[in-house]
């Protein structure tokens, strides 16, 4: 499995948290989701960050079965439209955003 992650890396002020965290949800998710060959789209909030770790705020992981698959999502038009969806929101968030593409190791001991 091959697993898409972009990293929230930043702050949202404790005001705009409902308010930022409602459009991601209801706005950005339903997006995300209708990727072409996507398994899975979820959204992860930071609960906490140990180790001096950078101010991670939330992490959006998308899950597919292959590279392929993954490029072709990234060609479709949803990109644009969650990039569109995402510049509607993003005044309220403090930071940066970059990727990380993850391949799942299903090898158990």
């Amino acid at each position: 499995m091959h697993v898409r992650c972009a990293i929230f890396e930043g702050t949202v002020d404790e005001k705009d948290q409902p308010a930022f965290d409602a459009f991601i949800a209801d706005k950005v998710l339903p997006i995300l989701a209708a990727f072409p060959k996507i398994r899975a789209a979820r959204v992860l909030r930071a609960k906490s960050v140990e180790d001096n770790g950078p101010p991670v705020y939330q992490v959006f992981e998308l899950q597919f079965d292959s590279a392929e698959d993954v490029a072709s999502a990234l060609a479709s038009p949803n990109r644009a439209k969650s990039r569109a969806a995402l510049a509607e929101i993003m005044p309220l968030f403090k930071g940066r955003i970059y990727h990380v593409n993850l391949v799942l190791n299903e090898r158990r001991p």
